[in-house]
């Protein structure tokens, strides 16, 4: 006679040390990008910005296949909304991520979100 023996196993706990590897690439990612987003956020602001205060728009031409055309208002303001959103991207972008920062400053991380998203749509 044999006997029939229902066994129930249960799965196995899940290995952590995936988990643990996505989180730990995800901090290395923003360690080494967001350094890189702002420098370029510097980069946009002392150059675009600053010619741009300066009223020497010509000088767009050395960085910008067409540059800054005079005679195109329409191709100079999506260049401008372009740059503009493209600054506040790279500078807020990076501080959407930072827990720390959104427990702290919550408000601003709420506008900080929405303007990002807005400067996405824009851009």
């Amino acid at each position: 006679m044999s006997t029939l023996t229902n066994t129930l196993s249960l799965p196995r706990k899940r290995d952590v040390n995936g988990r643990k590897a996505v989180l730990l690439a995800g901090k290395i990612w923003f360690l080494v990008a967001t350094p890189g987003l702002w420098v370029f956020a510097l980069y946009i602001f002392g150059f675009y910005g600053l010619t741009a205060f300066q009223g020497n728009h010509a000088r767009w031409a050395e960085a910008l296949p067409e540059g800054f055309l005079p005679h195109d208002p329409v191709g100079n303001g999506a260049l401008i909304t372009h740059i503009v959103f493209a600054f506040f991207i790279n500078v807020g972008g990076p501080l959407q991520f930072i827990p720390a920062f959104r427990r702290k400053y919550p408000k601003f991380h709420r506008y900080n979100g929405r303007l990002l998203v807005f400067s996405g749509l824009v851009v």
